[in-house]
């Protein structure tokens, strides 16, 4: 089953699903926290915080590129489906995964994988504004997900 974390910017998504994730340590996946201004891949397994330089800014000191961040998110992300992880966080699938950037080669492999899946759970952060898109670009049936929204109880 694929559920759609989906929210306005600054609606608590990434946090939501911090919160979830303590409570079902077993998930595997990338989360996208911003700390402090900067923002981050998290490899959930691998306990690893991953600096984002924004696209087209420069790398300095510890921060990747951004295309750079994304192979080690996508490179992760693989290695789930690999293990056979039966729950995965992809946070997030935004406009550059839309466009065939990001994280999108990952999210493909994953989401043709969890669709099958009853027994499995794949959440994918997606913004409001690209939910139309996400679902249209893996042209998802109604029964193959739910909605999520940050504050519903199933996050809780």
């Amino acid at each position: 089953m694929i559920y759609i974390v989906s929210g306005p910017a600054g609606s608590g998504k990434t946090t939501s699903m911090f919160r979830w994730l303590s409570k079902n340590p077993d998930a595997d996946g990338v989360l996208q926290p911003v700390v402090y201004g900067t923002r981050f891949l998290y490899l959930i397994s691998a306990k690893v915080l991953v600096p984002v330089a924004a696209l087209g800014e420069k790398q300095t000191g510890d921060e990747y590129p951004f295309d750079e961040a994304c192979k080690r998110a996508a490179s992760h992300l693989v290695a789930c489906k690999s293990r056979g992880c039966n729950t995965v966080i992809i946070d997030d699938y935004g406009w550059s995964e839309s466009w065939g950037g990001g994280l999108r080669s990952s999210v493909n492999q994953l989401v043709e994988e969890y669709r099958q899946h009853e027994d499995k759970s794949l959440f994918v952060v997606v913004p409001s504004e690209v939910v139309k898109t996400f679902i249209s670009d893996y042209q998802l049936a109604e029964c193959e997900y739910k909605f999520i929204e940050p504050a519903d109880s199933i996050l809780e």
